[in-house]
């Protein structure tokens, strides 16, 4: 069942507390009948935000969210293991997520709740085991697949669209598609639109999509000011890159043609 579903599922819980309360008289005392029914009532009203809010990584990673699903799907010990791998790895990349700045009593409690699962399950083991085999993966990729007939096409592309300097000659980029081998890094003018580029390159199937993090371990780009170039520096840039109509079908022409 989805996030909603336990949302709702609390939302009868609650009721089931107002009727037991109300009918039978279990709540002892006027507060407690006016605190369950307004939880009820303002629970119910709000199911669309809370269930909005679960989208973006608060709700759905409680302890009780993940002991529901546990629950609800009779997971066994290996499907369990995978599940919790799978919600861990969301929530490590979901803490960045800005609800996170105004929620660290959330963050807090979601971190013991994983706690508790990690003490169960050793769960985290397996994230290490997919991290390394994600770097074997990367390190044994290929930078890219662009053929020697290709590179005069991206070399205009790229001198165009000013992401590399006049001076950036053929060699220097044999060098870095066909042989991944730089005597030094290639000097970028503009992070967000190599960025941008490539990913059309990737598009293309000519580069990995990890094209980043290997050029970040070879060492083949470097900003104006002589600064070796990083993995974020280019996924940072690619996000705040504004293409405009013209800088679009100046690189279109060129991807066309490849």
């Amino acid at each position: 069942m989805d996030t909603l579903g336990y949302i709702n599922q609390k939302h009868r819980y609650a009721l089931l507390r107002l009727y037991d309360g109300v009918i039978f008289n279990k709540t002892y005392g006027l507060y407690s009948v006016v605190k369950t029914t307004m939880t009820f009532v303002f629970g119910v009203f709000f199911t669309g935000l809370t269930y909005w809010l679960s989208l973006f990584a608060v709700t759905r990673f409680l302890f009780e969210y993940l002991s529901y699903r546990i629950n609800e799907s009779k997971l066994d010990n290996k499907a369990l293991i995978r599940f919790l791998v799978e919600q861990y790895a969301q929530y490590t990349q979901s803490k960045t997520n800005p609800l996170y700045l105004y929620m660290p009593w959330e963050t807090k409690s979601i971190d013991k709740g994983f706690q508790h699962f990690e003490e169960l399950y050793g769960f985290k083991a397996y994230i290490r085991q997919l991290e390394g085999l994600r770097k074997k993966k990367d390190d044994s990729a290929k930078f890219s697949g662009v053929s020697q007939e290709q590179l005069p096409i991206i070399h205009a592309c790229l001198k165009e669209l000013q992401i590399i300097g006049e001076s950036v000659t053929m060699e220097e980029l044999s060098a870095l598609f066909l042989r991944q081998q730089l005597d030094k890094p290639i000097v970028i003018q503009h992070n967000g639109r190599l960025a941008y580029i490539f990913d059309r390159l990737v598009d293309k199937k000519l580069m990995p999509s990890s094209w980043g993090a290997i050029a970040e371990r070879g060492n083949f780009f470097a900003s104006k000011n002589g600064t070796s170039l990083k993995s974020s520096n280019f996924s940072a840039s690619k996000s705040v890159v504004k293409m405009d109509a013209e800088l679009e079908r100046s690189s279109a022409k060129y991807m066309d043609r490849l």
